[in-house]
């Protein structure tokens, strides 16, 4: 039988098209609902003797994808649907779609970029990429570092699957569409996960040696497995905050020591921040290099030492060079 033979059977449900799933971007990633944790607390929130589906989680822009093989069309829109031109993965979207002997699909990906190794860049770098290389004027020479990650399916040839249809089956689906190509693929992982040891076995593989984001294991429903990093960073400015954070800290920016002496900016920090914390941040700027509000971070550069030390917990951190 073929992979779509567990999927739900087209009735009542008319031609599958951008109408027939009102599912943009925007309102998909709201619906995903992630939850977060990391890898030591995976065997606490997995459910005894049932399968999991575990998939690589990649670190892009979040896409919504529809295609027309009939018409010749391959599109891709992002949450602010906003289309994003990428003829390399257009063409291979029709292809792949063309080949396994459908007509038409709509489904969800990231859209991202890799090193001349083929391994993902980070968040700051992609999105660099994304933003300068999806136009229409782009030359496709410029495009060739562009992924589209496919790891949902919407739609197929008119059978709407999004809810209907187990994310398992779905999954299936998209390895024997999109399972070999090179600017678009299915993101890799398991429908038969059991257990903690298979979960740990894809992570050395595809998070540290292939430098992918992290996991997402669905059962009732989604949880995003992700590294967790604590830092000791060095406060070098405050950006003043907006709307109800408007007289006070909005942010932190941090930066940390290289093995040169050189000051690296290691981005901004916000979240966390209780109001006491913002006040008494806001009332002592003498201690920041950079001091308060606008201009704060230009202001860090000419100041030789860092301001007070704080401990940092993220996922990532982006690096760029602050003097």
């Amino acid at each position: 039988s073929s992979p779509s033979a567990a999927l739900p059977q087209r009735g009542g449900t008319g031609r599958g098209g951008r109408g027939s799933v009102k599912l943009s971007a925007k309102v998909f990633k709201k619906a995903l609902a992630f939850r977060a944790s990391t890898l030591e607390e995976v065997a606490g929130i997995l459910p005894t003797g049932e399968p999991v589906v575990a998939t690589v989680k990649v670190d892009g822009e979040l896409e919504v994808w529809d295609v027309d093989v009939a018409a010749g069309v391959a599109q891709v829109f992002n949450q602010n649907e906003r289309e994003r031109i990428v003829r390399p993965v257009q063409r291979e979207l029709l292809l792949a779609l063309q080949k396994a002997g459908h007509q038409r699909a709509r489904g969800a990906g990231e859209l991202y970029a890799v090193d001349r190794q083929g391994k993902p860049l980070p968040r700051n770098e992609v999105m660099s990429h994304v933003k300068a290389r999806t136009k229409a004027t782009t030359p496709v020479a410029d495009q060739q570092a562009l992924r589209l990650a496919i790891f949902d399916l919407f739609e197929l040839d008119g059978t709407i699957l999004w809810q209907r249809a187990p994310y398992a089956d779905r999954f299936v689906a998209l390895q024997a569409i999109f399972g070999g190509g090179t600017f678009v693929r299915a993101v890799a992982g398991r429908t038969d996960v059991k257990g903690a040891d298979p979960i740990r076995a894809l992570w050395r593989r595809h998070v540290l040696e292939e430098n992918f984001e992290g996991l997402v294991l669905r059962t009732n429903g989604a949880v995003k497995v992700k590294p967790l990093h604590t830092v000791d960073l060095a406060v070098i400015a405050i950006q003043q905050g907006k709307g109800q954070h408007r007289d006070t800290t909005g942010s932190l920016v941090l930066a940390f020591r290289d093995w040169t002496g050189r000051f690296l900016e290691a981005g901004h920090v916000g979240s966390g921040l209780t109001v006491r914390d913002r006040d008494w941040w806001w009332r002592t700027p003498k201690r920041i290099p950079g001091g308060c509000g606008k201009g704060a971070a230009a202001r860090a550069t000419t100041f030789g030492e860092p301001g007070p030390v704080v401990e940092v917990e993220a996922e990532s951190f982006n690096q760029k060079q602050v003097r």
